[in-house]
């Protein structure tokens, strides 16, 4: 999130956003969309090229929220959108490992949480005043992505879960300065100006977190499936005469 290029894209998209808005004629009439969202996700499956060392390694579906302000600007039946939202979303990672001469096995339950900046441009069409169909294209920034240890057993007891494992403390989850791409397609049901409701897919095209190669395993490189529900209202810029 500190690189040149993250800073150069963000100030771009407000700068896109800002001279549209103000630009626009009574005749378009932009609109301004905020909305909270209820997030259903689930990660993918990590990467293991050595199946003698690790297996039975899945994730688990898991939910979060979204915040999320668009500016809509309207052309007869269509709209192009832009905004941004703030997604936070929370999955269990589960694997077991398997025993050696000199090391024990031990089953991991762990918590991923995932919180990022999401920016987008959409086509909305709407067949109806009250309802729209749109796509587009995402583009989310890391903020802080972090892991913690819930559980761990220890499956050979001779061989004991080490005493310095700390669990339920949050780590810095690795390689997390990955930008992620997304492709939302949805349909939103609402007023002209007023409340609406809106359910949303993220298919991801670019995985959501960097990957880190170690001798056994090729930990990371998840991508994250999100189905969204949000509820919210719609503003717009017209002056009240």
């Amino acid at each position: 999130m500190n690189s040149p290029s993250a800073k150069a894209f963000i100030t771009f998209i407000f700068a896109l956003i800002a001279t549209n808005v103000f630009s626009q004629t009574n005749k378009n009439k932009p609109k301004l969309n905020i909305s909270v969202g209820y997030l259903y996700s689930e990660l993918s499956e990590p990467k293991s090229y050595d199946p003698y060392v690790y297996y039975d390694y899945k994730t688990e579906a898991g939910n979060g929220y979204s915040i999320s302000a668009l500016v809509d600007f309207p052309h007869n039946n269509f709209e192009v959108s832009l905004g941004t939202s703030f997604f936070s979303t929370r999955n269990i990672l589960t694997f077991n490992r398997r025993p050696s001469v000199d090391q024990g096995l031990w089953g991991y339950r762990k918590e991923v949480e995932l919180n990022y900046l999401n920016f987008r441009i959409l086509l909305k069409y709407h067949p109806l005043r009250w309802m729209n169909f749109q796509s587009g294209l995402g583009f989310s920034f890391p903020l802080n992505h972090q892991i913690r240890t819930l559980e761990v057993e220890a499956v050979r007891p001779d061989i004991p879960v080490p005493t310095s494992l700390t669990l339920n403390v949050w780590e810095d989850f690795e390689s997390s300065d990955a930008m992620a791409i997304n492709l939302p397609v949805g349909v939103a049901f609402g007023l002209e100006r007023g409340p609406f409701i809106a359910f949303n897919y993220y298919l991801p095209l670019i995985n959501m977190t960097g990957e880190e190669e170690n001798t056994f395993v090729t930990w990371g490189g998840h991508k994250i499936n999100m189905f969204e529900l949000s509820v919210g209202w719609k503003f717009d810029f017209e002056k009240k005469e």
